[in-house]
């Protein structure tokens, strides 16, 4: 199934005029049929082959691999840091976590036993030890403290307050939630829950945040979108088709049909 990628990515306002990017192809991996991918913040990749999850830096050599057959198939891949691993597995609703080697830290949470209904997304968060959960069934976003569950907040009844029928992508950065719908809808609210800005993309989207860019991908196009002017700028792409998506500047890291490629890009003076 086609990834639709939406992502924030770092750049001045001059880059929102239309400039020529040139692409260099850096990297090329195989990936195993329906693995999970990240690259964390300093570009480090970890990809997820059912239970295992194996660790790559950023010259290609694989540095670690590790199975955890208590969590199942991991389905979501998070870097708190440089040094913590997230990892979500929905089908058994259960949360692990590794250090930069790949040794399990923390031991297991389930989710289910927290109180949640049926959890379908995490997403890292800037504040230490939490992370943001997406209780599908309730409705409901909650910044879980991993320290202290009792110092989680909670946000009920997410669809009615966005007047939203199904989220599809949760993100935060900076101090700001960020979600889009079904509906073509990105909806940023503040660590407390209360919706602060509203963009309607025209588009089917996911997104990863950088700063106040949104690149919008889609049929093998990219176009810029400014948070701030809400306007769009097209940008030229060295590939026509893909799978998934993820920016890490000044790197965009493709997948297409088993191979993931990381290419780098420069604009023109």
């Amino acid at each position: 199934m086609k990834y639709l990628g939406l992502f924030l990515v770092i750049l001045s306002m001059s880059c929102l005029n239309a400039q020529t990017s040139t692409w260099s192809k850096i990297q090329e991996f195989d990936l195993p049929e329906n693995a999970v991918w990240h690259s964390d913040v300093i570009g480090n990749l970890f990809v997820a082959d059912k239970d295992r999850l194996t660790k790559i830096d950023t010259n290609g050599t694989k540095l670690y691999s590790q199975s955890i057959k208590s969590l199942g198939r991991i389905s979501r891949i998070e870097s708190i840091n440089a040094l913590k691993i997230i990892l979500f597995s929905e089908e058994q609703q259960l949360i692990a976590f590794t250090d930069n080697t790949l040794t399990s830290i923390q031991g297991m949470m389930s989710l289910s036993e927290l109180g949640f209904g049926y959890v379908t997304m995490i997403a890292a968060s800037n504040q230490p030890n939490k992370i943001w959960v997406f209780d599908q069934i309730n409705s409901k976003i909650t910044l879980f403290d991993l320290s202290n569950t009792k110092q989680s907040q909670e946000v009920d009844n997410l669809r009615g307050l966005l007047k939203s029928k199904e989220i599809t992508r949760m993100e935060e950065r900076d101090g700001k939630l960020f979600l889009s719908d079904n509906e073509h809808q990105l909806f940023i609210l503040d660590t407390y829950g209360s919706l602060i800005d509203l963009h309607k993309l025209g588009m089917e989207a996911q997104f990863e945040l950088m700063d106040r860019t949104i690149l919008l991908i889609n049929d093998g196009r990219i176009e810029e979108y400014d948070l701030i002017s809400r306007k769009k700028t097209q940008i030229d792409l060295p590939f026509t088709k893909f799978d998934k998506v993820q920016w890490r500047t000044p790197f965009l890291y493709v997948e297409e049909s088993q191979v993931l490629s990381k290419y780098k890009r420069k604009l023109a003076d």
